[in-house]
């Protein structure tokens, strides 16, 4: 072959390897969310802001305005136009954002308009000072009735606060409160109503002490109850995840999904407990606000299961781009669901959720009953099955406030069901029973 035509078939070689490259290198960035170095992490603003603070009119309306911007730019909600409420529930917030008058105040006005959404996963974080009632009561439809609380006898019903009707509680955390299921809502009416922000919304007292008036079976008597800092979500105390024996089963309580050294040695543990054979696993998510899903994986694979496939629509967005490295800054790509689980017959596996079982824990719930690995127990998260989620973080600069917002949809495995908003239960254990002695007693 002459020297020219060597020079011409190498370029020609060539230029078609560039052409594939270049056509690979395109189609993985129309459909995938392609990008490089994650830097996800919250965002600091100093010192959190108190809920006290004053913050003034165009202040907090400039905060509302980007508040709105960074929600739109972001959310995959908005792929195809406003979702059903937002435009009504945007011009109140723009509206009454300026009239907030503190941190406070118009964290409670923005957490209405983010209501709108639907979405546990975004939202603001609640700023120094919000405290919650030092008790714990349940919403029976109609009343609180006590549960527990230093002084307060079990089950009485609350006939005022401060001499006001309770029941406008409810309605303040129906406005205030993403509700992704009816789960979400029990959440909300027995949790969420204690808490300072939305006592203020109803106009109660937010700090101090509050005077409960109780219907007891002697008669009516009145309680004074303080207001106490909660422990931040997420917040273990003790290890992520511990295993031990549970009478004939393996008890695997995982508290938050996270990849770790308390992980790795339960996991260790549960294996040695399935070669000594031990056939019956309880894996506990109870309370779990959630984290990294792999943490779940990992467990499923440790007993020899493969879960299916979470479909998603992934929304770029400059924020996306900065925290996530990604390198579009617009459009979107979606991924379909996969079912395909493989079950391990050899293990009995249940799955303890309630109503606090969220997130990438809620992941592991719908997983196995999807994939038909195991039987759940307890009450369904107050997360959907299919779900917003894998929050960018932000910050608004006048308040000083700090919040997530999703930038994915999450698809359940079995496409099938993905219009469902509640997981059922295998073994549903009714509300004031603990799931776990009520499971190891059947």
């Amino acid at each position: 072959m002459k020297p020219s035509s060597i020079v011409k078939a190498a370029a020609l070689c060539a230029a078609g390897i560039f052409a594939l490259g270049s056509g690979a290198a395109t189609w993985l960035l129309l459909t995938q969310p392609v990008g490089f170095q994650s830097r996800i992490r919250p965002l600091e603003f100093g010192p959190a802001p108190g809920a006290g603070e004053t913050l003034g009119p165009e202040e907090a309306a400039a905060d509302a305005a980007r508040l709105a911007g960074i929600v739109e730019d972001c959310h995959p909600a908005f792929l195809d136009g406003y979702p059903a409420g937002y435009g009504e529930a945007k011009r109140a917030f723009l509206r009454d954002a300026p009239t907030a008058g503190t941190v406070g105040g118009f964290r409670t006005i923005a957490q209405r308009f983010l209501a709108a959404l639907d979405d546990g996963h975004t939202g603001l974080r609640a700023p120094d000072g919000q405290k919650a009632l030092d008790l714990e009561w349940t919403w029976d439809g109609r009343a609180f009735r006590i549960v527990s609380g230093d002084g307060l006898p079990p089950d009485a019903e609350v006939i005022s606060i401060d001499g006001k009707d309770p029941a406008w509680l409810i309605a303040a955390a129906d406005s205030l409160v993403p509700r992704e299921n009816e789960s979400g809502t029990l959440l909300a009416h027995d949790e969420k109503t204690r808490t300072s922000g939305v006592l203020a919304a109803a106009g109660f007292p937010r700090d101090g002490t509050v005077r409960l008036r109780l219907a007891t079976s002697p008669g009516a008597i009145e309680r004074d109850v303080p207001f106490v800092s909660p422990e931040p979500a997420g917040n273990v105390p003790v290890a992520s995840a511990e295993g031990r024996m549970a009478g004939d089963s393996f008890l695997l309580t995982l508290r938050i999904c996270r990849l770790d050294e308390a992980l790795e040695r339960t996991i260790a543990d549960l294996k040695t407990a399935l070669a000594g054979g031990i056939r019956r696993v309880i894996v506990d998510v109870r309370g779990n606000p959630g984290g990294n899903s792999l943490a779940c994986t990992r467990i499923l694979g440790a007993l020899g299961m493969k879960a299916g496939s979470y479909g998603a629509v992934t929304r770029f967005s400059p924020l996306a781009a900065e925290q996530r490295g990604y390198l579009r800054t617009t459009g979107s790509v979606s991924h379909a669901p996969s079912n395909k689980a493989r079950g391990n017959p050899g293990v009995d596996l249940y799955v303890i959720t309630d109503e606090k079982t969220y997130s990438s824990a809620a992941m592991l719930a719908v997983w196995v009953h999807d994939g038909a690995l195991g039987k759940l127990v307890g009450r369904p998260s107050g997360n959907s099955p299919s779900s917003f989620g894998d929050v960018l973080y932000f910050g608004l600069p006048h308040s000083r406030l700090t919040g997530t917002v999703s930038h994915r949809k999450w698809a359940r495995p079995d496409a099938s069901r993905d219009g469902e908003k509640i997981l059922p239960m295998d073994v549903p254990v009714p509300r004031g029973t603990d799931e776990l002695a009520y499971l190891l007693g059947g």
